[in-house]
């Protein structure tokens, strides 16, 4: 996955390889950038303190290398105080919104007042929360514009073998764009040897960016890794580097895999072979059998080839996208402009009565009728071992269950659709905490040290652009979305409800930030639909 100000410093200052070293600064610029960022750090400011970090990167010295090691493994203090604060404005957030409810959506101009000004507070915690992945990203970014040899050294020698393996990801993170045989050397090596699967990860991703063929044969003893993610991880990167030798390994170890997993090898082996099986093990391992003696002039030519092969284990459908994941988040835009018509009407869905878990849909549905109607649709489609779990948004961030995920037992199921029926459309647009609220709940912050699986699949709805919460702007919460999501793996679909209607004068969907959500779901081995 490429992060958006990665990709920015890599373009304006050069790859390590492409040019020129860039210039260290004197001794007195790094005195100066020093002071400055030792001022930033006692600021409450985040975005003094972002600059401040990114400002050691441009300095080019093998001191501010060690400063970055610093605020990578940085701990908020606060954190712990902020979220028993956050979670006190929530509580009279949620009263002032029951009361509202239960007097018809009416209150008092007071109570009105109030509740913006705790919407104010609550974005304002939730900003010094997110100050440590702010940090991590920055830290990430200066590292990656480290150019002259002596720090380049000092991130190899202390950084990839640092005690920290939040250090020790974020140096394999920024080598993916500094393309150094040494650092390469080091981060083969990192793949099989580190105790940590989340810097093992970085590494192959890193490997795969670079293209580098002699990783080849350590990525793919990491095919039979107890976890989940690394063997994704090291699917993916097989078929980004592109060597015929990853092919046989790669059907193999598919027949010993299920749900999600299968999706992902079969997209891996796609990209490989140009060939599909949807996801049927057997069929690929018929195909590899009939094909093993030209494997190398396959993978060569990369052609499409004909599809064979039936679609293997029970898929759930919302909005046209199918999955096999049996552990998924459901996130739904609940805003006011989902009670807009509908323009997109589900094929299967009647109007004006029906049967079943999901109903029939009102003979002028709204955008919200059609969300409720394919959430029922997926949900009872959910094998009753699968997990999952509903988060809506509006103003607010709300979820089926606070914490932890539900079994797809019939009885939950049922209860599902009542609550469903529940939900009403209103407010703004609330993604990046609905977002953030996913991951929290998958068990893992960007600089989390626990690697917990639960959730493995989001499907993500928004029928707008962010109007509220902590992060509005969409290159920012981009940003964010990929470095929680390096490690963890977790595919996101997005659905942009109203993305194929007329176009606005700037050639672009009302309302709908298109090119945003399209790389949203493209950054995190997802698919993106226009509804």
């Amino acid at each position: 996955m490429t992060r958006l100000t990665s990709c920015w410093l890599v373009l304006v200052l050069g790859l390590w390889v492409a040019g020129p070293a860039a210039a260290q600064v004197s001794d007195g610029e790094w005195r100066q950038i020093q002071a400055n960022f030792d001022a930033a750090m006692k600021t409450d400011t985040v975005a003094d303190k972002e600059q401040a970090v990114l400002a050691l990167g441009r300095a080019d010295r093998v001191e501010a290398v060690d400063l970055l090691f610093k605020v990578v493994d940085w701990k908020d203090p606060r954190t712990n105080n902020l979220l028993a604060e956050r979670e006190k404005i929530q509580k009279q957030i949620d009263q002032i919104y029951a009361a509202a409810q239960n007097q018809g959506g009416q209150i008092s101009q007071g109570e009105y007042d109030r509740y913006q000004n705790l919407l104010k507070e609550i974005a304002g915690v939730n900003e010094k929360l997110a100050t440590g992945n702010t940090m991590f990203n920055a830290a990430v970014d200066a590292l990656t514009a480290m150019r002259s040899e002596p720090p380049i050294e000092r991130m190899i020698s202390k950084g990839l073998t640092h005690s920290s393996w939040r250090v020790r990801a974020a140096v394999a993170q920024a080598f993916g764009e500094i393309n150094n045989d040494a650092a390469a050397a080091k981060l083969i090596e990192m793949v099989g040897s580190d105790k940590d699967p989340k810097v093992a990860t970085t590494a192959m991703d890193s490997l795969a960016k670079l293209r580098r063929s002699d990783a080849v044969d350590a990525i793919v003893r990491q095919l039979d890794s107890e976890n989940w993610q690394v063997r994704i991880a090291a699917a993916d990167s097989l078929a980004k580097i592109g060597d015929a030798r990853a092919v046989e390994p790669l059907v193999e170890r598919m027949q010993k895999e299920d749900g999600r997993m299968l999706e992902d090898f079969d997209a891996a082996l796609k990209k490989l072979t140009g060939h599909t099986c949807h996801g049927n093990a057997g069929a690929w391992k018929s195909w590899f059998a009939a094909n093993k003696d030209k494997i190398e002039e396959i993978v060569a030519a990369r052609e499409e080839t004909a599809e064979e092969g039936a679609e293997e284990g029970k898929t759930v459908t919302f909005y046209g996208i199918r999955t096999r994941s049996k552990r998924i988040i459901f996130i739904i835009d609940f805003s006011g402009s989902m009670t807009e018509p509908a323009q997109y009407i589900p094929q299967s869905a009647g109007t004006g009565g029906g049967a079943g878990p999901a109903g029939a849909l009102p003979a002028s549905p709204t955008r919200f009728d059609v969300a409720r109607w394919e959430l029922k649709n997926a949900v009872s489609g959910l094998d009753e071992k699968a997990k999952f779990n509903i988060i809506y948004f509006n103003d607010r961030v709300e979820l089926l269950k606070p914490n932890g995920m539900l079994e797809a037992s019939r009885s939950v199921k049922d209860q599902t659709y009542k609550w469903l029926d529940g939900l009403k459309a209103e407010g703004q647009t609330n993604v990046y905490d609905a977002l953030a609220r996913a991951f929290d709940l998958a068990g893992q912050g960007a600089v989390d040290a626990n690697y917990k699986v639960g959730v493995d699949t989001i499907f993500f709805l928004t029928d707008g652009v962010p109007t509220t919460g902590t992060i509005t702007d969409p290159m920012k919460i981009l940003d964010d979305v990929a470095q929680r999501n390096m490690t963890r793996r977790i595919k996101i679909h997005v659905i942009g409800v109203g993305a194929n209607q007329a176009q606005g004068a700037a050639g672009q969907p009302q309302n709908v930030d298109v090119a945003f959500l399209q790389k949203l779901a493209e950054d995190n081995w997802g698919e993106f639909v226009a509804r």
